[in-house]
């Protein structure tokens, strides 16, 4: 129980520091292309080709955070960092690109209630889909994501830890 109290404390340091950053960057470029101080986007008052810009900034944010950075420091984003954890890939192969691309993508696709970037799309794509696609969308990210916490539960290891073939361990 001690590891998954330590995994949870780093997901949430994590989505805090990595929505911070992102927030700060993509609100800024917002305030300068709408003349508004706010926090929060809407889609709506900005163009098609704005919120592309906006989706990618926070891709790019994500990606570096949750890919670049841990591989370039032992397996580690600042969370994991704080909670003496690493991610390793199988056979204890350290720090590669494509088990961390792969968790990165599978968050995305798969995981979506539980990593922002999918929420910022969503949010797009209300403006621009059809809106029971985006409903629809939304249900199975909740379903997806609440199988992977129950697995979870039962393995210690989410769908994406599967997926890209990696383990969370304590670092030593």
């Amino acid at each position: 129980m001690k590891d998954k109290v330590k995994r949870l404390t780093a997901y949430l340091i994590d989505l805090f520091i990595s929505s911070l950053i992102y927030s700060f960057i993509t609100l800024l470029y917002y305030s300068i292309i709408t003349q508004v101080k706010t926090t929060r986007i809407d889609f709506y008052q900005i163009s098609f080709h704005q919120g592309i810009i906006i989706i990618s900034i926070c891709l790019l944010v994500y990606f570096i955070y949750y890919v670049i950075i841990p591989i370039y420091n032992n397996g580690q984003t600042p969370g994991k960092k704080v909670c003496h954890l690493e991610v390793l890939h199988q056979n204890n192969k350290k720090y590669q690109y494509i088990p961390f691309s792969l968790k990165f993508i599978t968050m995305l696709l798969g995981e979506g209630f539980l990593f922002y970037p999918t929420f910022v799309i969503l949010q797009f794509m209300e403006c621009h889909v059809h809106t029971d696609i985006v409903a629809i969308l939304y249900k199975i990210s909740i379903i997806t994501s609440l199988l992977s916490v129950f697995i979870y539960l039962l393995t210690n290891k989410f769908i994406h830890d599967y997926i890209s073939h990696i383990n969370v361990t304590m670092k030593t």
